[in-house]
């Protein structure tokens, strides 16, 4: 092997080195990377739970209201009902 076939190598060896360096700090980086998202996402989920268990609450809530207006309807109907015998004689 002469001196210009060494140099050569050197130099595909040099490149091959730089090259492994360069894909192992983009390995590193993409992990990186990858580790935000990964908490970005379960951050989002924390706050669709809690959006959920609100909805859920307020879901809730709305049909005690309409089983009230329900008995109160009934209530007041039942009074008008009496009223307007009352006053029909019915």
């Amino acid at each position: 092997m002469n001196l210009s076939e060494k140099e050569r190598l050197a130099r595909i060896e040099a490149l091959l080195d730089a090259f492994v360096h360069q894909r192992t700090e983009d390995r590193k980086a993409m992990s990186d990377q990858l580790e935000e998202i990964a908490e970005d996402v379960k951050a989002v989920r924390r706050d669709l739970d809690l959006e959920t268990k609100t909805n859920e609450k307020l879901r809730n809530r709305g049909i005690g209201v309409l089983v009230g207006v329900g008995i109160a309807a009934g209530a007041i109907g039942a009074s008008a009902e009496r009223v307007i015998d009352k006053i029909f004689g019915g």
